[in-house]
């Protein structure tokens, strides 16, 4: 007998209707199979927005009626009485048999065998107008390993039954179905709906980053796959990733500045800083042009993972990052710029942008020498100091000489004579207010950062007119430079040491950095206090590349500067940097100063549990990142105690992912 299977809730949806030429509308459709009530509402309306309605009730029903009280969902291991209930809605008594179908939804193989636990066909007797129950006894398998698990069930519940005794004959309605069978009417029905079964286990998967700062080995635990407490525990999937050059992503971040939409000076200055350093980077790093050539290679044969990023390339990660889909929609972003990246390097490219972000900057220069925000707006000093000490930057790794350039050279001259009036009205005017004490702090952080802007310049010289006010702040820098945060303490110690002035107060400055520092095998070094903020001077990145220059030149402490380009890494490890300036200061720390980290990177040796993990087969040009994944039958416990030895210089990064099943105790 064919069972009931179309359950929806809604029976017609209709929004549109028009009537005929006699103003009717005629309905015809198809009702579910749910026997319950019905609910019609009907609105109509005319051209002058008259309108109607019409509300009726309407029953759908069988003389013999089967509803089955089914759970919301099965789960591995359930010991369960599933019933359903027989009404009889005729005047006659009614005898009969239920019976209960199972399948397996995926296949539609009958499972009775392995599931059910009591007879399927049941014997009822029904008075008219009652109803009774029947059940049947129901056992859950639990999957074994390496068996296919059962995802869902199928049920079908039929009744069918015949009137025993002469009586008023049953009212029949659209939805009857019965037949005659010596003379004696034989009604049935039947409901069939599929169910989930849910696994008796907790997936659990434990992830491990891997950081190494070389040369060194260090040793790492997935402690849930090594734990062999659990009985029921089984593997499930174990996955090994390694770059071992991550200073590449810095590279990769460069498109990134010459594509920001905008025509702000800050912006244009970015364009024109990132393609000078990618011309020094091309100049510098000979070594860049077959990682290039490499990637077009790979594009050109159709190995889309050559483009692809290394959060995209990890499948078995994507469960962790549900909550986090702004990172995957970064790591899509930084796909698209690694394939701009071999655009960026172009030379031809690169000096035509040269020249035009160069004629911008002069035609938004005002006749002050300062640069606005945007075109037409007011002079803005710290959009000036950001532009010449983004010249002095370029200067200082050999990328650029403003001065000796037609076109930059009286743009920054221009600029630095604005830097230099600005700081001398700033001194004039406070020494115009009445009662002023000059020996109190009177220290703000655009004369902190125009201090630092200038001293990448010491040619052109400040004027005689202008050293007076270079003097006081220099010596506000050196008295009162513990009330500043951690991005204005590093410039003051560049700014006062490039002028070789105040060598205690720099001396100090340093010893308490250092100090105050956190060193993480994980992060590397860095500030607990640094954190982002509303102001410029709160920037977590420009702080961090700042701090990176300031060990560098007056510390010489290459140790440190490796540590601290870490923590710079590890915020690009799936996104970009949160600005373009932030961008730019991070590329400069990054790529030109302290370790080279461009140059070719040993091979990372890893172990798992003792045993050298397999070679990887290919690798990313550049990063040299790789993923190995171990499916469950070669996984053992032993496996979760992973070395990482790092032979040379520089650092690799890298994540284990572990994960393992366990029965619930629930």
């Amino acid at each position: 007998m064919q069972a009931r299977k179309d359950f929806r809730e809604t029976a017609l949806w209709l929004p549109d209707l028009r009537t005929n030429a006699q103003g009717e509308t005629v309905l015809e459709f198809q009702m579910p199979e749910a026997v319950t009530r019905w609910q019609l509402l009907a609105l109509a309306h005319d051209q002058q927005l008259h309108s109607g309605l019409l509300q009726r009730e309407l029953v759908t029903q069988k003389q013999l009626q089967v509803t089955p009280n089914a759970p919301r969902f099965f789960r591995e291991g359930d010991q369960l009485r599933f019933s359903a209930k027989l009404s009889n809605l005729t005047d006659q008594p009614l005898s009969g048999t239920a019976q209960l179908f199972l399948f397996d939804a995926r296949t539609q193989q009958p499972i009775e065998a392995r599931v059910l636990k009591s007879a399927a066909q049941l014997p009822f007797k029904l008075s008219g107008n009652q109803s009774t129950a029947v059940s049947w006894e129901l056992s859950i398998p639990e999957t074994t390993e390496g068996q296919l698990p059962l995802e869902a069930l199928t049920y079908r519940v039929v009744a069918q039954g015949q009137a025993t005794a002469n009586g008023k004959k049953p009212k029949r309605t659209k939805k009857a179905s019965s037949k005659t069978i010596n003379n004696q009417p034989t009604f049935s029905d039947g409901e069939e709906n599929t169910l989930p079964v849910l696994p008796n286990r907790m997936l659990i998967t434990e992830s491990l980053p891997l950081p190494v700062v070389g040369p060194t080995t260090r040793e790492f635990e997935l402690k849930k796959l090594t734990s062999t407490t659990s009985a029921t525990r089984r593997n499930y999937s174990l996955t090994l990733e390694m770059t071992q050059n991550p200073a590449w992503y810095a590279v990769q971040a460069l498109p990134y500045l010459t594509e920001y939409p905008y025509e702000c000076s800050e912006q244009v200055f970015s364009r024109l800083y990132a393609n000078l350093l990618a011309a020094k980077i091309l100049q510098s790093n000979p070594r860049i042009r077959p990682v290039l050539e490499e990637w077009k290679r790979a594009a050109q044969s159709g190995d889309k993972a050559a483009f692809t990023s290394k959060l995209e390339q990890n499948q078995e990660l994507k469960s962790l990052l549900l909550q986090e889909t702004p990172w995957v929609r970064d790591a899509q972003s930084e796909t698209e710029r690694m394939r701009r990246l071999t655009e960026l390097f172009d030379e031809a490219r690169l000096k035509a942008e040269t020249s035009r972000a160069l004629t911008k900057l002069a035609k938004m220069q005002s006749p002050t020498g300062a640069f606005p925000w945007f075109e037409r707006m007011p002079d803005d000093r710290y959009i000036t100091q950001l532009i010449v000490a983004g010249f002095g930057k370029l200067q200082r790794l050999g990328a650029f000489s403003a001065l000796q350039d037609e076109q930059a050279g009286p743009i920054l001259t221009g600029a630095l004579s604005y830097l230099d009036g600005q700081l001398q009205k700033d001194y004039t005017e406070l020494r115009r207010q009445k009662s002023v004490d000059l020996q109190q702090n009177h220290l703000t952080d655009l004369q902190i950062h125009a201090l630092y802007a200038r001293s990448f310049w010491p040619v052109p010289a400040v004027t005689k007119a202008d050293q007076p006010a270079r003097t006081y702040y220099q010596q506000q820098a050196a008295s009162f430079w513990t009330e500043q945060t951690r991005y204005l303490q590093a410039q003051i110690a560049l700014a006062l040491h490039r002028q070789k002035n105040q060598p205690t107060a720099v001396k100090e400055i340093m010893t308490a950095l250092t100090q105050n520092a956190l060193h993480s095998e994980e992060l590397g070094m860095y500030w607990k206090e640094v954190r982002g903020g509303y102001y410029w001077r709160e920037a977590p990145t420009e702080t961090q590349a700042t701090l990176i220059e300031a060990f560098d030149e007056v510390q010489n402490n290459r140790r440190a500067v490796d540590e601290m380009k870490l923590w710079l890494l590890k915020q690009k490890q799936t996104q970009n940097w949160p600005s373009t300036r932030a961008t730019a200061d991070a590329c400069y720390a990054l790529l030109l100063r302290g370790s080279d980290w461009l140059q070719p990177a040993q091979p990372v040796h890893i172990s798992l549990g003792g045993v050298a993990a397999p070679v990887p087969t290919s690798q990313q040009a550049g990063t040299g990142y790789f993923k190995t994944t171990f499916d469950a039958a070669s996984i053992r416990p032993e496996q979760g105690k992973v070395t990482v030895r790092k032979t040379d210089a520089g650092v690799a990064w890298g994540r284990c992912t572990g994960s393992i099943s366990s029965k619930s105790t629930r």
